[in-house]
């Protein structure tokens, strides 16, 4: 049976439906789109990325078919990066 001193040591408060934490610094705030600021910040730096890579190679290559492929090989691994952090990492 539990106590009141052990009720006050748990860390999550149940509300029959689900845990809340009692520490809710630790939850992930969302910024924009439903993004956290990590994940915000990774899309951006792959969309910089991505359209700095795609003009410097058409004009050097001289099409924009290895040029835009170029950039979807270098902005997917960002942005697949970003958004596994984003679902399979604990708040």
């Amino acid at each position: 049976m539990g106590t009141t001193a052990d009720k006050n040591q748990r860390k999550e408060v149940s509300t029959g439906v689900c845990t809340v934490p009692k520490d809710l610094s630790k939850v992930k705030t969302k910024v924009a789109f439903n993004l956290t600021k990590l994940a915000d910040c990774m899309f951006r730096g792959s969309l910089i990325l991505g359209l700095l890579l795609f003009f410097l190679l058409k004009d050097s290559t001289g099409t924009s078919f290895l040029a835009s492929m170029a950039m979807i090989a270098a902005m997917l691994r960002s942005v697949s990066f970003a958004m596994w952090r984003e679902a399979w990492t604990a708040p």
